[in-house]
């Protein structure tokens, strides 16, 4: 069976539901796909973003960072940004 013959996914991936942050979600077609052999298939891939950077940004942004597989790029966890204190330089001089 190959992607286009398979009712079950598009291109390879199946929807995997919601996410609370990451919104829609698609994980590799169990029936015509295979799992990737780093993370077994449990990364999930965010349907709403096509570009890691901006997706990055974005988590970024409320304070959390992506883990990805690194070999599907997959994401298995979110974590914590450290956030570092705001600095404001030369605070002395005003």
């Amino acid at each position: 069976m190959t992607f286009s013959d398979c009712p079950y996914c598009v291109d390879g991936n199946m929807p995997a539901g919601i996410h609370d942050i990451l919104g829609p979600v698609f994980v590799p077609c169990v029936v015509c796909g295979r799992a990737c052999p780093t993370c077994t298939g449990d990364g999930i891939f965010p349907a709403d973003f096509d570009c890691l950077d901006c997706f990055r940004a974005c988590l970024t942004a409320i304070g959390l960072t992506p883990v990805h597989c690194t070999a599907c790029l997959g994401v298995l966890d979110l974590l914590p940004t450290p956030r570092r204190p705001e600095v404001t330089p030369h605070e002395h001089l005003n």
